[in-house]
């Protein structure tokens, strides 16, 4: 059985639930209408439109990981999680699909061009590092640091502020 588009998960949970920012909801939790049925479409469109955008700001080396990660994880943890791996893979299929990749397959964890901020393996070694850590959300971990190490990893090569250094 296919999931429904989009247009027909907003149409559904509309009628469901009343009026909400469900497409915000649908990008933020990456599942289908059923799940967000249960959450509240405002704070989940809210938290998902600021993940996004404090993940976009590491890339770019505008934002700090400490304070970042800090932030994140004094609140919905498990739905900022969910929005990093669905961002994650969202910049996989959408390198994939433009063939961006091809010119990326190398040992180093690097990039000879500017602007480019991962490459593939990079990529998929995020994934798995985000997927472990909402496996482990159960588990006694110093969250703030975790996410820290995940966030050094998206800061661009030569910040002061990635892999590591400052």
């Amino acid at each position: 059985m296919r999931s429904p588009d989009r247009l027909q998960a907003v149409e559904w949970l509309t009628k469901a639930r009343g009026a909400g920012d469900w497409p915000a909801v649908l990008e933020a939790l990456g599942a289908g209408p059923m799940v967000a049925l249960g959450v509240d479409p405002a704070a989940v469109a809210d938290v998902g439109r600021e993940s996004r955008e404090t993940l976009e700001s590491l890339c770019a080396g505008s934002t700090d990981p400490v304070a970042a990660a800090e932030r994140w994880s004094r609140s919905e943890l498990e739905l900022r999680l969910g929005c990093f791996e669905k961002w994650l893979t969202e910049h996989v299929h959408r390198r994939a699909l433009a063939g961006s990749f091809l010119r990326e397959m190398r040992a180093a964890s690097y990039l000879p061009e500017a602007g480019a901020f991962l490459n593939i393996r990079e990529l998929f070694g995020l994934v798995d590092a985000v997927r472990d850590m909402r496996a482990t959300l159960d588990v006694p971990l110093n969250r703030g640091l975790a996410l820290e190490a995940l966030f050094r990893r998206l800061a661009p090569a030569g910040s002061g502020r990635g892999r590591g250094q400052g």
